[in-house]
């Protein structure tokens, strides 16, 4: 006779109910953990097979053509020269390798966002709503996440800075702001928005936005970057000659500029945070005319960030359905072709759709409610040991100078070039192995670097 449920883990365990149960639980880390796992598979093929269909290859030569003083060819998206100093060290590595490294970066930051924006709006269910945002999402990061493009790092980056200026972080979330303007153009608009209607803001952002634009002038030759930065402002051609486009665009953002400065007087700063950041996004994607399929990434996260949210208020409701179909429809760019959607329609319904997510935003100004949890953030202790982390720190310089410099050596590239597809699939594997056994090991490292016991003690 057992006794409770004992008997039970013996059972799930041999009919493997257990296994089940969990994917049914976490479908959103499952789906999100598969999604990435294939896309590191295809992007090894791809990197093989076609080294510069991914963006990697180009944001790598553009980066040492910069630093040898190369005129730079011409970009239907340009980027900032910052982008160039910041992609520098990853351009030093062989191409398969730095393609993987910086997707596996850009992910990591953008999960890492999303579990913090999911923390301020459903702290009660923190880890499954956070990876069902981003299962929403995977239609429409599915592009960006393969060829490796900078909108899946900006994205991310921004949703940081809205999340600690919602806790009112505001030195950090202003220096994020301008981080996310360190590729992109584009991304200014949001850190203007923010600047604009939380002056407190303004001394960090343009501290950040100083550092971002003069970085580029620590290249051996100055003149060449100031030449870069004359070249990019013609290519952006701020001045259209079509009145009507830009008419729309400059009441477009007058409203979104007073929608904002509603948000912050009508709403709770939390709200009004991810609100301004909405408000943003959609603008930003709607009136760029180089706005890509990447762009829409941002919009479908925040699409299902605010369909989490609404479900906390109104569990039976409508409006969180909407909002997920929403989060997913701005990926028709990825699977339109394969239920009878043409790129004509594609061309119209992902505006479409991020025009109602920017409709959602102002009825949520027009009719105040919450979209965070109304409880106060929980104090957080530092409990750090600053003598132990600089030690690892100090300990750590060493081989990753050595890894550096060898995975920059000459053999080694001449190595890698001889790689089959094959050869290239089995790397990707072994590496993730290697990335998950280290994330294993280190566990704990961060327990002796907080002054913790190295193994939790195991329960009675």
């Amino acid at each position: 006779m057992t006794v409770g449920g004992s008997a039970r883990p013996r059972a799930c365990a041999a009919d493997g109910r257990c296994v089940t149960g969990w994917v049914r639980r976490n479908w959103g880390l499952a789906l999100w953990v598969l999604f990435n796992a294939t896309i590191a598979v295809l992007a090894a093929v791809l990197a093989a097979a076609r080294p510069m269909e991914t963006a990697t290859g180009p944001y790598a030569a553009a980066a040492l053509d910069w630093w040898a003083g190369r005129p730079a060819p011409a970009a239907d998206v340009p980027l900032l020269p910052s982008a160039n100093l910041m992609f520098g060290p990853l351009a030093l590595l062989p191409l398969g390798i730095a393609d993987q490294v910086w997707r596996l970066l850009s992910v990591t930051v953008l999960t890492w966002a999303v579990y913090r924006a999911a923390d301020l709006v459903r702290p009660d269910a923190l880890g499954p709503v956070a990876f069902r945002v981003l299962a929403l999402a995977i239609p429409a990061a599915a592009t960006g996440v393969l060829r490796g493009d900078w909108d899946v790092m900006t994205t991310a980056v921004l949703l940081h800075a809205a999340v600690d200026l919602a806790w009112d972080r505001r030195a950090r979330g202003g220096l994020l702001l301008a981080l996310a303007a360190v590729a992109q153009p584009a991304a200014l608009v949001p850190a203007l928005l923010f600047g604009a209607v939380r002056p407190r803001v303004v001394p960090w952002l343009l501290t950040g936005l100083a550092t971002v634009l003069t970085a580029p002038f620590l290249h051996p030759a100055p003149a060449y970057v100031a030449g870069q930065y004359a070249a990019l402002l013609e290519h952006l051609d701020l001045a259209p000659p079509y009145t009507a486009m830009t008419a729309v665009r400059v009441g477009g953002a007058l409203c979104t500029l007073g929608a904002a400065f509603l948000a912050y007087r009508r709403l709770d700063g939390r709200t009004a945070a991810l609100v301004t950041l909405m408000l943003a996004v959609a603008y930003t994607v709607l009136a760029d005319p180089r706005a890509g399929d990447g762009s829409f990434l941002g919009t479908a996260v925040l699409a299902g960030v605010a369909s989490f949210a609404e479900r906390r208020r109104r569990p039976a409701a409508v409006l969180p359905v909407l909002l997920g179909a929403l989060a997913v429809g701005l990926g028709v760019h990825v699977y339109g072709d394969w239920i009878g959607i043409g790129d004509a329609v594609q061309g119209w319904l992902e505006p479409a759709l991020t025009l109602l997510l920017y409709a959602y935003a102002g009825t949520v100004v027009v009719w105040p409610r919450t979209l965070v949890d109304p409880d106060p953030e929980p104090a957080r202790r530092c409990d750090w040991r600053p003598d132990r982390v600089a030690l690892v720190l100090c300990a750590a310089v060493p081989p990753l100078y050595a890894g550096t410099r060898l995975l920059t050596q000459a053999p080694l590239r001449q190595w890698l070039s001889a790689f089959e597809v094959v050869d290239y699939l089995i790397l990707v594997v072994a590496l993730n192995l290697i990335g998950v056994a280290l994330v294993v090991a280190t566990g704990p490292l961060w327990n002796w670097m907080r002054g913790r016991p190295l193994r939790p003690a195991a329960e009675e």
